[in-house]
């Protein structure tokens, strides 16, 4: 009888980055932790969690994917091949510029548009939008602290240059912050062994 395998290497392939708010996670399935420019990538959490699936353990802040394998389902781990353990080094980036943006597309919300927010700042929420949860205000950084966090992203996809296959861009509308064009400029001046993916999801409205 053979133990189930449950390792997952997203803890140290895959970074996501919201620069506005200075939040980062390293997973889609878990929440966003504070602290990206000042605690990235030594935080007691995450520690916590590579120790706990190094020793084929089960980290609670994993829980979306341990009750989609428990009810039999295919977790987001699985799918994406996250239970190979020979995959090493950083892999993956997703970037939030900043939720600023020229559109409310249905599709779409406050936590990702600027548009939608202003929305629901200004006009009681129309029954068929309830679920929208408007973002709070506090969250989002100072311009000093967010170049702190952008430099110190640029200093850890160099740092990982090596093994870094995907870079994501996406916003808001990333084409209308003003950082985006130096921010892919020094994205493509990075020295990459193997030229990752760099992605940019627009509206293409701009």
């Amino acid at each position: 009888m053979t133990s189930q395998n449950n390792y997952c290497q997203f803890p140290w392939t895959w970074l996501s980055v919201n620069l506005e708010s200075d939040l980062w996670r390293w997973c889609c399935k878990v929440p966003f932790t504070p602290g990206f420019q000042q605690h990235y990538p030594k935080t007691k959490r995450l520690d916590e969690v590579k120790l706990l699936l190094t020793e084929n353990r089960r980290p609670s802040a994993c829980k979306a994917c341990w009750d989609d394998e428990d009810r039999g389902a295919i977790s987001y781990r699985i799918a994406n091949n996250g239970e190979d353990p020979s995959v090493k080094g950083l892999r993956y980036v997703d970037i939030v510029l900043s939720t600023t943006c020229n559109m409310k597309c249905a599709t779409c919300g406050p936590g990702f548009s600027s548009q939608w927010q202003g929305i629901l700042q200004t006009n009681e929420k129309p029954p068929e939008f309830r679920w929208l949860i408007p973002q709070d205000k506090n969250s989002v950084v100072d311009s000093e602290k967010r170049q702190l966090a952008l430099t110190k992203l640029l200093g850890t996809i160099k740092q990982h240059a090596k093994t870094i296959e995907r870079i994501h861009v996406y916003g808001g509308e990333p084409s209308v912050d003003p950082t985006f064009v130096e921010f892919v400029d020094q994205l493509l001046e990075i020295e990459f062994t193997n030229k990752p993916a760099i992605r940019i999801t627009s509206n293409g409205n701009f």
